[in-house]
């Protein structure tokens, strides 16, 4: 590079970009440092600096030590893509498709910029790129899957069903929570199918899905004496019924929910007890 070349306009400006980045991206510069240099980096941005957006996604890539610092950075820097508008869409979407980092405040710009019908839509992709196999860094995953519980709709909740067999736990447990949540046609097989995988060892998965089978054991009982009064209802007052029964599958099926909730419970204590084992060693 000349000396000439060196001040240049477009190597002034490649200067303020890398330094913008390395402040959002060092979380050892004061707050004030790094808030600046997202405000610099959103003002490269709306001068046609595209560039200026990669600097402030870069520091969703990074956790403060403070918690409370660490959000209200992040917020601020959602609230500049928010202010970039349309120019910011096309650059956050190809970060988040190329990105294995956490995805959560990205989303939230595309949620907040987008209808409903187009979020869903891209959310649904997203899950579906995804295979239930190993990967190093599941965060990406999990927080698709986590954002995606809020969005009750069909094509979600297909999105989500094959990553209830993912090889994480935690994304398995979201996954499950999900299809919960959404109160979903397959739950029943998808349990049923998770508690009968010889490879299943979470205890919180097992206790999740005995309270399911405990909840579900009651709720059959009350739906069938509800039943009972509305076929009753055509009859005179004073010949109208409530009839409430109890069967042995009922019962089997609560004993079955309450072994699973203390085996769950169970296997949740030995694995704490081995981790603070390990921690002693």
């Amino acid at each position: 590079m000349g000396l000439f070349d060196y001040f240049s306009k477009e190597a002034s400006t490649q200067r303020k970009l890398d330094r913008c980045t390395k402040r959002l991206t060092n979380m050892y510069y004061q707050s004030a440092d790094r808030m600046g240099a997202a405000q610099e980096a959103a003002e490269l941005a709306q001068a046609g600096e595209v560039e200026g957006i990669a600097a402030l996604l870069s520091r969703f890539e990074h956790l403060n030590q403070s918690s409370t610092t660490d959000r209200e950075e992040k917020e601020y820097i959602l609230q500049l893509l928010v202010g970039l508008g349309e120019t910011a869409v096309e650059p956050v979407t190809s970060y988040i498709r190329r990105t294995d980092k956490a995805v959560y405040w990205p989303l939230r710009f595309l949620q907040t910029h987008w209808d409903r019908e187009r979020y869903v839509e891209f959310v649904a992709e997203l899950l579906e790129s995804f295979k239930p196999d190993y990967i190093r860094d599941p965060s990406k995953k999990l927080g698709i899957v986590q954002l995606a519980a809020e969005l009750h709709t069909p094509r979600i909740a297909a999105a989500i069903r094959p990553l209830v067999g993912d090889h994480d736990e935690t994304v398995r447990f979201h996954a499950i929570d999900a299809m919960i949540r959404f109160e979903d046609e397959q739950l029943e097989t998808l349990l049923v199918e998770r508690f009968l995988d010889d490879e299943e060892d979470s205890g919180r998965i097992l206790r999740r899905i005995g309270i399911v089978i405990v909840t579900l054991g009651p709720l059959e009982i009350l739906l069938r004496a509800l039943a009972s009064v509305v076929l009753s209802l055509p009859n005179p007052p004073g010949e109208r019924e409530i009839v409430v029964g109890i069967s042995s599958d009922d019962i089997t099926t609560i004993i079955s929910g309450i072994l699973l909730i203390v085996l769950g419970w169970t296997l949740e204590e030995a694995a704490r007890i081995a981790d603070e084992n390990r921690q002693f060693v």
